[in-house]
């Protein structure tokens, strides 16, 4: 009988340590595999940074005025001092009032839809600027009206103050995200980030595509599956205005109850890819607008 017994609690303990190794394998498993919380900041990190700099793209440098019309086929240097490529995948923009008169209001109406590097944007993006953008403590607060990137929803404000330059010479701006919802097809998510962007190149040249940013910060977030997450950049993101998606840096991911994960942009390569690390495994990912 003791035999029979010390059998039957050694296959009940051999059957109870298999479960619990079963059960932490699957819970690695899903942390590992649920990268919501990545992909939806990634996404939102991407939208708003392409606001900023389509309203840095429309900023006056030598004249307190702007231009009422930025129509398709205007030449890159525009009479006003707009820093502005003008084709035929511009919005149309509205402003009022005209003159040397603050604040304005800028609105850039994409319509029912424009794409531009196989991204399609519609609705209407406004920005109130307190004065002109290059000037010390302008403040631009932006706002969305049925505002869409691709299919995805975009509502929220977002406030641009400039500080100024650095001791690098170098234009600095502080960017709040408030109140932001994006809706896409895997359902609604939420982001708020304070961030300080660094105008590292092409800030002297009237052409746009030299332009690049530096963003450093943190965020915070609900994902789509209701998870809570906190963000922070540990090495500059590198944002380029000739290309639609950041191209270096990292930034440190922590979804709540979940292990933290690293998501590096790379050094400089013009794609749209980067590495996400969870617990020492590394992949590849891609990002989208």
């Amino acid at each position: 009988m003791r035999k029979i017994i010390s059998y039957s609690f050694i296959m009940l303990g051999i059957i109870t340590l298999t479960f619990t190794a079963c059960k932490k394998d699957k819970a690695l498993n899903d942390d590992t595999s649920d990268t919501a919380a990545v992909d939806e900041n990634a996404q939102a990190d991407e939208t708003f940074s392409d606001i900023f700099t389509s309203i840095s793209n429309f900023s006056t440098e030598n004249d307190a005025s702007f231009t009422a019309v930025a129509a398709p086929n205007k030449s890159e240097t525009q009479s006003l001092g707009l820093k502005v490529l003008a084709v035929a995948s511009s919005p149309t923009i509205t402003i009022a009032p005209l003159g040397n008169t603050w604040p304005k209001t800028v609105i850039f109406d994409f319509g029912t839809g424009i794409t531009k590097n196989d991204i399609t944007r519609k609705g209407k993006i406004i920005a109130v600027y307190s004065k002109k953008f290059k000037e010390m403590g302008a403040v631009i607060a932006i706002t969305f009206d049925n505002y869409f990137v691709n299919n995805t929803k975009i509502e929220g404000t977002k406030t641009i103050t400039n500080n100024g330059k650095n001791a690098a010479g170098n234009y600095t701006f502080s960017v709040v995200v408030a109140k932001s919802r994006i809706n896409d097809s895997r359902g609604t998510f939420t982001y708020e980030a304070s961030r300080t962007l660094e105008w590292t190149k092409g800030e002297s040249t009237l052409a746009i595509l030299d332009d690049e940013y530096a963003i450093t910060g943190a965020s915070i977030g609900v994902n789509s599956k209701g998870i809570t997450y906190s963000t922070n950049i540990t090495s500059p993101l590198i944002k380029k205005i000739g290309w639609p998606y950041l191209v270096a840096g990292i930034i440190e991911i922590k979804p709540s109850s979940k292990s933290l994960r690293i998501l590096n942009y790379g050094n400089g390569e013009l794609d749209a890819k980067a590495i996400l690390t969870i617990n020492g495994v590394s992949k590849e990912i891609f990002l989208r607008k």
